[in-house]
């Protein structure tokens, strides 16, 4: 399967809702389209799962490292909270 094929499986409502709730109220459509691309180097089952039932998200360890921090300092130090590792971060699925 292409990656925009897997990518458009991603784009429902109930997503949409879960991806701001991750990211703390703040979800453009950029936003989403490249939190659609994370939800995929998640891992297969972690993504077949977040389509099915998008509360599946919360217990993933990437979105528990970014549970309770803003989206102004993850977004600039990265999930595991420094600007440095940011660049070695690696999605667990994969």
């Amino acid at each position: 399967m292409r990656l925009d094929q897997m990518t458009r499986q991603a784009f429902t409502w109930e997503l949409v809702a879960a991806a701001e709730r991750i990211f703390g109220g703040r979800c453009s459509d950029d936003d989403f389209c490249y939190s659609s691309l994370w939800m995929v180097g998640l891992g297969k089952e972690a993504f077949g799962q977040a389509v099915l039932d998008p509360d599946a998200l919360a217990g993933t360890p990437d979105v528990l490292r970014l549970a309770g921090r803003t989206w102004r300092f993850w977004a600039m130090t990265g999930p595991v909270g420094n600007r440095s590792a940011m660049w070695r971060w690696k999605p667990s699925g994969l």
